[in-house]
């Protein structure tokens, strides 16, 4: 008895101690919803999550959710993930991030002059004979340059399982309807794919797939978190109510309505699967928008709100402080050191020149990968205007090296694009107005030459073609171009029109220039004109006339704003001499030199723009067509536009302005004082200045800058007036 009583107590221990002493940690995972800018919220509950030693062991996420979600999977703190969503700090902010290429201040200068001419934003793309859309307002480039260099050692994973944390995110087929599960390869990419909102972002391509938001069919992707082994759940729902109570003004609210619509409704398909067991987070983001992104740190602090508020549910989960912060520093990344370029490959869907591509990417095997030379190396190739967007990848990174692969790919609505111009201008007496339509051929040979072809209706008729040669895809380049111009030309008498003039003109040119960076170039070249005038109705004697003109040119241009309508920063500048005689073609030998320049300055509220011009005959006689004109909005506010003409003229203005407000339609209110005046002789210039000024309320409109105000000249009667147009040095 004794034998078997001592037997059965050694069985007993020894089952007791083949026994768990507690239950085995239950595998949690995380599912971030999409939301746009209200995603900030799921960095602060992440932070929560750190504070209570609460592990993370897989993540699904959709659309900002993806974003937040993948970036905690590569390895960065909560703490570095609020950095990039706030951007302190950062060079580059979210103005930035949401839109395609640099600022308007470093685009190429062509571009700008048809910004500053043709007031139109919109581009149609012009390509196999017929006119495209792009597919998103915005191609997602800086957005997804930065993505790429914040998980930069990721873009070439077999499996997002890889990860310190295994991962998933979602987006749609654009093409099926199919939701797509993003679970290998370039992380970015995937990020990037899932947020794609449809009618903002262009779809991305990812493996074949072209992808739109996966907010669309599962915004909460509680099954993906399932499939990945989880055996409960942490849920953050972020995403935008839908709206009982908003009037349905426009077509825009009922399409963000309509989203709002499907989305909540996978939502509630999605939040139906929760077990008992899973924890719901949805932090109060009241009047956040999805747009709100520089309520960033707003939306983080309700986050963290949200997470402390369920402390005692996910206390259940803690780990003891060691075993936590031992599991963190393993997940965790450590910043390798720059990997040696080993190879430089350039996948270009473009006809141009690879040595243009590669001479702007500046990447050089055999020496250290530089985030900032090739970030600016993406820019430069980006600036040519062909792509939609530029990427790179950074894989096969081992012993210190990798390669480093860029691609480009083609405007799907382009190279080519054709845009539409308004200018107006009107004293409620006398209005002018012109038409412009601007068609240019990109990529027309491999050195990137362009075709630039204008028709202009209205007041002047112009029919322009000059075709941009640059030299071996570099700075240098020729230009030759011809035109055909007709216009009404006015004389006036103390503001009175006395004859009407139309004149009638022929031109062809060609110039030699050096492209000075992005701000500038300086050209060389020659023109010949051959017009006539004929008289109209006329109250003084009068006489119809012929004229030609030559004349060989210098042209320098400069343009640092940093918008084209109403810029706060930079300046803007344009000298030309020219030379014309009679065995160049002109009547007579004279010479000429015009320069226009404007400041852009701004002291809190205000913005001041000063604008200078001087425009002089220095010897002979300048023709009809070539003669300086002033009267109009900002060029002598309360006289008839271009009233005043003769061989001379001078102008100092200064416009200031403060912004009233900047929701969809900008809106500002400001005033300028002008002095100046027109002069036949050089030797009388300055002398009889006519003082001018006006006050008005202006809007930066879909079809450009709108003014509507009131102007005085030389002490006449206040005229109003309405003026689209811009403003500044053209």
């Amino acid at each position: 008895m004794r034998a078997a009583f001592v037997s059965l107590c050694v069985l007993v221990a020894s089952a007791a101690a083949q026994e768990p002493a507690s239950p085995a940690r239950p595998r949690i995972g995380l599912v971030l919803s999409g939301g746009g800018a209200r995603g900030a919220a799921h960095i602060g509950v992440l932070q929560v999550l750190e504070e209570l030693h609460v592990p993370v062991d897989c993540i699904a996420g959709t659309s900002m959710g993806a974003i937040v979600g993948g970036l905690y999977a590569y390895g960065l703190s909560p703490a570095r993930i609020e950095q990039v969503m706030t951007r302190q700090g950062m060079d580059r902010d979210w103005p930035h991030l949401l839109r395609d290429g640099e600022a308007f201040a470093d685009w190429p200068l062509r571009r700008k002059e048809e910004a500053h001419t043709y007031l139109t934003r919109a581009r149609l793309g012009f390509r196999d004979m017929s006119v495209r859309l792009p597919k998103g307002m915005v191609q997602g480039q800086n957005l997804e340059t930065e993505l790429r260099f914040l998980v930069v050692e990721a873009h070439d994973l077999h499996s997002f399982d890889d990860l310190p944390i295994p991962y998933r995110c979602t987006g749609v087929d654009v093409h099926t309807g199919d939701l797509v599960v993003l679970d290998r390869g370039n992380l970015a990419e995937a990020m990037r794919a899932s947020m794609s909102l449809p009618g903002v972002f262009a779809p991305a391509v990812v493996a074949g797939h072209e992808l739109i938001d996966g907010g669309i069919a599962n915004n909460v992707p509680i099954d993906l978190a399932r499939a990945m082994g989880a055996d409960v759940l942490i849920v953050v729902d972020i995403g935008t109510p839908i709206d009982t109570e908003k009037a349905m003004a426009s077509f825009v609210d009922v399409t963000r309505q309509m989203v709002a619509i499907l989305t909540q409704q996978n939502v509630d398909r999605s939040l139906a699967q929760l077990r008992p067991d899973d924890l719901l987070i949805r932090p109060d983001l009241g009047d956040i928008t999805s747009a709100d992104f520089e309520r960033a740190a707003d939306a983080i602090a309700i986050g963290r709100t949200a997470g402390r508020a369920v402390a005692a549910r996910l206390q259940r989960w803690a780990l003891p402080p060691d075993e936590y912060a031992r599991r963190r520093a393993a997940q965790q990344r450590t910043p390798r050191p720059p990997p040696v370029v080993r190879e430089v490959a350039l996948a270009d869907e473009s006809s141009l020149a690879a040595g243009i591509l590669t001479d702007r990417l500046r990447v050089v095997a055999g020496e250290p990968l530089a985030e900032t030379a090739l970030r600016d190396g993406i820019e430069r190739v980006y600036a040519l205007d062909d792509f939609q967007r530029v990427r790179f990848a950074v894989t096969d990174w081992r012993d210190g090296a990798a390669d480093v692969g860029v691609a480009t790919e083609l405007k799907g609505w382009g190279p080519s694009f054709l845009q539409f111009g308004l200018s107006l201008s009107s004293d409620f007496d006398n209005t002018a107005y012109q038409l412009a339509a601007n068609m240019v051929l990109r990529e027309v040979d491999p050195w990137g030459a362009e075709w630039r072809n204008v028709i202009e209706v209205g007041e002047r008729m112009t029919l322009l073609s000059e075709f941009y040669q640059p030299i071996d895809g570099g700075p240098l380049f020729v230009a030759p171009r011809g035109a055909l111009r007709r216009e009404t030309v006015d004389l006036f008498v103390d503001g009175e029109r006395v004859t009407e003039r139309d004149l009638r003109a022929g031109q062809l040119g060609i110039d030699a220039g050096l492209e000075l960076g992005m701000p500038g170039e300086l050209r060389v070249g020659y023109q010949r004109t051959t017009g006539e005038t004929e008289v109209g109705l006329s109250s003084v004697p009068a006489t119809d006339t012929e004229f030609d003109d030559g004349f060989v040119r210098a042209l320098l241009r400069i343009d640092t704003l940093d918008a084209p309508y109403f810029p706060e920063h930079g300046w803007a500048g344009v000298a030309e001499y020219r030379i014309g005689t009679e065995g160049l073609g002109a009547d007579s030998d004279y010479d000429s030199v015009t320069a226009k320049a404007a400041l852009a300055m701004t002291f809190g509220r205000w913005s001041i723009t000063p604008v200078v011009e001087w425009d002089a005959t220095l010897s002979g006689v300048r023709p009809t067509i070539a003669e300086a004109t002033l009267g109009g909005f900002m060029r002598l506010t309360g006289l008839p536009k271009d009233s005043l003409r003769g061989q001379n003229a001078a102008l100092a203005a200064v416009q200031v302005r403060t912004l009233l407000g900047s929701g969809i339609v900008p809106l500002y209110a400001g005033g300028s004082a002008e002095l100046g005046n027109v002069w036949q002789d050089r030797g009388d210039k300055f002398h009889d200045l006519i003082a001018s000024g006006s006050i008005f309320l202006a809007a930066d409109v879909a079809l450009g800058p709108l003014y509507l105000g009131l102007g005085m000249a030389d002490g006449e009667a206040v005229t109003g007036f309405l003026f689209l147009g811009s403003t500044i040095v053209q």
